[in-house]
């Protein structure tokens, strides 16, 4: 009895050890399209696994989710060319565009639900963050000032949801600041940068200048001076001329629509370079010469 006892009591440990093995082979975590990870043995949602014990393929299928909710509307009121305004603005804003999709609209006002690939969910908080600070790349501020545009004149407010947190990550004030959009009087004025385009139809031509980073649109010329701007590409120039300037919802002042009248190449010349010519000038200071610069300055009329 005892030598046939041992095996019996083998085998089934032997048996039991490979079913437990088997069944955790079959309930490796799967993450759903929710973003909820099931077991293969179709059991009920499972809690997202530690990052720790995520394998590489969980880390690369699994998703965490955006929403971002517009006030103002409802899916059914809000108009399609509005609707892909808002989402190409949202993408510049977020970056890594070919990780980040759509997935549904809900109700509530109006609810962009999103879903971000699991790798790059780290970049785009940070990248959100600093929007949020005022920092970040041009573009991404670009586009944020042009979202708090559309608000404002939808007269609506928009927030960035985490799905999973349910925390605010960005927020867009919209018409809660639209008051500030002030139009001043045309004027007379002066717009420097680098020429990056001219070329357009009809008698004005559009001219678009990047000043440190920065494009300025809005520029348009007659034919003659748009020609004579084209042999200025990507060089330096002053515009002259008269303008209508607009304060957006973010308190910073661009230009809504400049004529140009005449222009000047600036020089291309450095600082130093500068410096570097002025040197051999020479200055004759005779003793004089604070009496005379306080006569065009006034002071010795007034006796101080």
């Amino acid at each position: 009895m005892i030598g046939l006892t041992v095996p019996v009591i083998g085998v089934a440990v032997i048996r039991g050890v490979a079913m437990g093995l088997a069944r955790r082979k079959t309930n490796r975590y799967i993450p759903r399209r929710d973003g909820a990870p099931v077991s293969t043995a179709g059991r009920s949602p499972l809690p997202r696994p530690p990052e720790e014990i995520m394998t590489e393929d969980d880390k690369r299928t699994r998703r965490t989710e955006l929403r971002f909710r517009i006030d103002a509307f409802r899916p059914e009121t809000l108009p399609m060319a509005r609707l892909a305004e808002y989402l190409t603005q949202l993408a510049v804003i977020l970056g890594e565009t070919r990780s980040v999709h759509l997935v549904r609209i809900e109700e509530g006002s109006t609810v962009l639900v999103h879903e971000v690939d699991h790798a790059v969910v780290p970049s785009i908080e940070s990248r959100v963050a600093d929007v949020r600070e005022g920092g970040g790349p041009a573009a991404a501020r670009r586009a944020f000032r042009k979202m708090n545009d559309h608000l404002a004149e939808d007269d609506a407010r928009a927030y960035l949801h985490s799905g999973d947190t349910d925390s605010q990550l960005l927020a867009f004030p919209g018409r809660a600041e639209s008051g500030g959009d002030l139009r001043p009087p045309k004027q007379r004025g002066t717009v420097s940068g680098v020429v990056v385009r001219v070329g357009g139809v009809g008698d004005r031509i559009p001219v678009l200048l990047d000043s440190h980073g920065e494009r300025t649109a809005g520029c348009h010329a007659d034919r003659t001076t748009a020609k004579k701007l084209g042999r200025h590409l990507f060089e330096p120039v002053r515009l002259y001329g008269e303008g209508q300037w607009k304060r957006g919802t973010d308190g910073s002042w661009g230009i809504d629509h400049f004529s140009i009248q005449r222009f000047t190449a600036l020089d291309k010349a450095t600082l130093s370079e500068v410096l570097e010519k002025l040197r051999p000038v020479v200055a004759d200071w005779g003793d004089e010469a604070f009496d005379e610069l306080e006569a065009i300055r006034g002071c010795g009329e007034r006796g101080e």
